[in-house]
């Protein structure tokens, strides 16, 4: 796949601060089994990047809607997802840069953040329909020829994120049932 970059927006980069492109890429052209393998990571950086590989490889996901700076979500008429729904930094991780956007306050402020952003070269957004998933969240990771699954939860009325930074638990891996998690560790 070739390099993904908005025209104009200056260089993306990673979201995986400590896997440098500049000595990946030797590594990855002299090896084949490089792991892991960032080549997404890198060609399809952030959460522009991954909402863009996840529609064009046909994968499942929120409705949503891609915006490469601020002023393209105003030329836009903001994208036309109903509220509530949440915002993203295209660069961030462990809810950093995400926003729940409910009413006239939240979008101010979230878009006032996304043009700070902008301004320090971490431009793009996306917007994505709120999925309710009650303060829960489960996980799937590839790990060489298998996955791993954790899950992650928030206690009510905490947050609706459910990383770690932001004051969600970890559910181990015997406390999934189908359809639902019993929280706790």
């Amino acid at each position: 796949m070739k390099r993904n970059a908005w025209p104009g927006s200056g260089p993306m980069r990673s979201s995986y601060p400590r896997v440098r492109e500049d000595l990946y890429r030797p590594c990855r052209a002299g090896c084949a089994r490089v792991w892991p393998n960032f080549d997404l990571c890198f060609d399809w950086p952030g959460k522009v990047g991954q909402a863009l590989i996840f529609a064009r490889l046909g994968l499942p996901r929120p409705s949503t809607v891609v915006f490469p700076s601020v002023a393209d979500f105003h030329r836009r008429k903001g994208g036309g997802l109903p509220r509530p729904f949440v915002r993203k930094t295209n660069l961030g991780g462990q809810g950093e840069g995400v926003f729940k956007v409910q009413d006239t306050s939240d979008q101010r402020t979230a878009l006032e953040r996304l043009a700070e952003a902008e301004r320090a070269g971490r431009g793009g957004f996306v917007q994505q329909a709120l999925i309710d998933h009650g303060g829960r969240d489960l996980r799937v990771v590839p790990v060489g020829d298998g996955t791993v699954a954790y899950g992650r939860w928030a206690p009510p009325g905490e947050s609706f994120l459910t990383h770690v930074s932001t004051g969600g638990r970890f559910l181990r891996p015997d406390r999934f049932e189908p359809g639902r998690f019993r929280p706790g560790l």
